[in-house]
C-alpha cells in the first residue's frame, strides 16, 4: 500500500460536506450543462445542480478540510489538473488543531505535482497557492546616487495593504541612498518621501510599485506629487540713491523689519557739500555695516554704484513691512526716497512630498478546473479526483536477506474498503521480491 487512493483521508469525502471547504466551489454558478465530477471524491461523484465548471482557491478560500479526527498526513498529490508552473513551488500545505492557528508543514519537498512532507497528526488541514514573494518598488529623483533604486520587498500571502506599506517604508529606511535625500513615513497605506530641506519641485521624483515574484498587489507606476518642492527665497531690498548734496549735515537712513532688533533702526549718515549720489551709497553702505543688529540680521551688498540694497540671511515669509527709506536730515540736496523696492519676495520654501498608496493584498487567485469528460477509470470505475491529502507508506524493506526457505509474513491495514461497480469490497496488494 505504498501510494493507492485508498491512503488518502481525502479520497472519502467529497466538495459538498460540511467538513469541506473547496475554494469559492459552493458559492459558484452550478453548470447545468454538463456532469462536472468533485475534485475530492474518489467515486464518480457529480450533480449538475452543484458543481461549477470552476472555482477560486486563495488563502482566504483556501481548500479547508476538517477530518472530524486527527488524521496522519506526509503526502498532498495533484492529478489531472495543471497547477500553474509560476506558483507551483508556493503551494502552501498548513494544518491546525482548532482550525485558528496554523502552521506550515515542515521539510516540504516536491516532485511533479506530489508534495512530500513530515508526518503529522492534525484535524484540520488547509492548502492554496500563495501570493508570497518579493515586491517590487522602484524609486526615481534626480540628484540621488544611483537612481533609479530598485528594491525587492519581501511580502508574505494575506499581508494587507497596510502591511506592505510599512514593509516598503522598512525597505526604504535600509537604502542610504534614498534616505540621504528624502525622510520616509507612512499614513495607513500610503508610503510618504518628503524631501530634508525645500528646494525646487524635482519633476521625476517617483516610487513605483509592481508584484515581482509576488502576487495580488495592485501594480503602481506613477506615485502622486502630494506637495510640490518650493525652494527657498531670501527677502531682498534697495534703495537707488538719487541727488547731490549741497548743503553738508546728516542724512537719515531708516531700516524697518520684522524680527530686527531695535526696528526700526535710523541711521545718521555724514555727507559732504558735493557728494555724488554714489558717493552717498558707499556711504550709506559703511554705515549700516556698523550697526551690528543690521549686520546680523542682514547681508548688506557691496558698492554697486547708486544701490543700497538689504538681503535676509534667512530665508522666510514675505514681510511687507520690511523697508529702507533715506531723505535729507541736516543735509541738502537728496531725493527722498520713502519706500524701498523689492528684488526678491521672501520666501521659506516647500519640502516636496510624493506618495505611494499601496492597493490589494499578497494573494494569488488560482482557477481550479472541474472536469467532465476523458477521465480515468480505474477498475472499470470513472473518477475526476484530483486533490489527494493523505499518508503515504513506504515500502517494506529488507535490512538483511531472509534464510532461504524462510517464510516472509506482512501484515497490512487499509483506512476505508471502497466498493467496486460490483458492489464487492475490492483491496489491493503487492509483493515484490528483490535481492540486492
Amino acid at each position: 500500500m505504498a501510494d493507492w487512493y485508498e491512503n488518502y483521508h481525502t479520497a472519502a469525502l467529497n466538495c459538498l460536506d460540511a467538513g469541506v471547504t473547496f475554494g469559492n466551489l459552493e458559492t459558484r454558478t452550478p453548470n447545468g450543462s454538463y456532469d462536472y465530477r468533485d475534485p475530492l471524491a474518489w467515486w464518480s461523484c457529480y450533480d449538475r445542480t452543484a458543481y461549477p465548471s470552476s472555482c477560486i482557491v486563495n488563502d482566504e478560500n483556501p481548500i479547508l478540510i476538517d477530518f472530524g479526527t486527527p488524521k496522519p498526513c506526509n503526502t498532498l498529490k495533484i492529478d489531472i489538473l495543471t497547477v500553474p508552473s509560476a506558483r507551483l513551488d508556493n503551494l502552501k500545505i498548513q494544518y491546525s488543531a482548532n482550525g485558528t492557528n496554523w502552521t506550515d508543514v515542515s521539510s516540504l519537498t516536491r516532485t511533479g505535482q506530489v508534495w512530500k512532507f513530515t508526518e503529522v497528526s492534525a484535524r484540520y488541514w488547509r492548502s492554496f497557492l500563495s501570493g508570497e514573494g518579493n515586491a517590487t518598488v522602484v524609486v526615481t529623483s534626480s540628484g540621488m546616487t544611483g537612481s533609479p533604486v530598485t528594491l525587492s520587498v519581501p511580502v508574505e500571502s494575506s499581508d494587507t495593504a497596510d502591511i506592505v506599506a510599512d514593509k516598503i517604508k522598512v525597505a526604504i529606511e535600509n537604502n542610504e541612498n534614498i534616505t540621504a535625500l528624502y525622510d520616509v513615513s507612512i499614513s495607513d497605506t500610503d508610503v510618504i518621501l518628503t524631501a530634508k530641506a525645500p528646494a525646487s519641485n524635482v519633476s521625476n521624483l517617483n516610487i513605483a510599485l509592481s508584484n515581482g515574484t509576488c502576487a495580488g498587489l495592485t501594480a503602481v507606476s506613477t506615485s502622486a506629487n502630494t506637495i510640490a518642492g518650493v525652494a527657498t527665497v531670501k527677502q531682498q531690498e534697495h534703495i537707488y540713491v538719487t541727488g547731490t548734496i549741497g548743503t553738508a549735515g546728516n542724512a537719515a537712513v531708516v531700516v524697518t523689519a520684522e524680527g530686527l532688533a531695535n526696528s526700526p533702526i535710523t541711521l545718521s549718515v555724514p555727507v559732504a557739500s558735493g557728494d555724488s549720489s554714489t558717493t552717498v551709497a558707499a556711504k550709506v553702505n559703511a554705515a549700516l555695516e556698523e550697526n551690528a543688529d543690521i549686520t546680523d540680521f542682514f547681508t548688506i551688498s557691496s558698492a554697486n554704484g547708486r544701490y543700497v540694497r538689504l538681503t535676509a540671511k534667512t530665508a522666510a515669509d514675505n514681510d511687507t513691512t520690511r523697508n529702507i527709506s533715506i531723505a535729507n536730515d541736516t543735509c541738502t540736496g537728496l531725493t527722498a526716497i520713502p519706500t524701498s523696492t523689492v528684488d526678491y519676495v521672501g520666501n521659506p520654501g516647500t519640502k516636496q512630498v510624493e506618495t505611494l498608496t499601496v492597493a490589494g493584498r499578497v494573494s494569488y487567485n488560482w482557477s481550479y478546473s472541474l472536469y467532465y469528460q476523458s477521465l480515468p477509470t480505474r477498475d472499470g470505475q470513472s473518477f475526476g479526483t484530483t486533490f489527494f491529502l493523505g499518508k503515504t507508506v513506504p515500502g517494506l524493506k529488507f535490512t538483511e536477506p531472509p534464510v532461504a526457505g524462510a517464510a516472509i509474513t506482512a501484515n497490512f491495514a487499509i483506512e476505508y474498503p471502497f466498493k467496486t461497480e460490483n458492489n464487492l469490497l475490492r483491496f489491493t496488494y503487492s509483493i515484490q521480491l528483490q535481492r540486492g
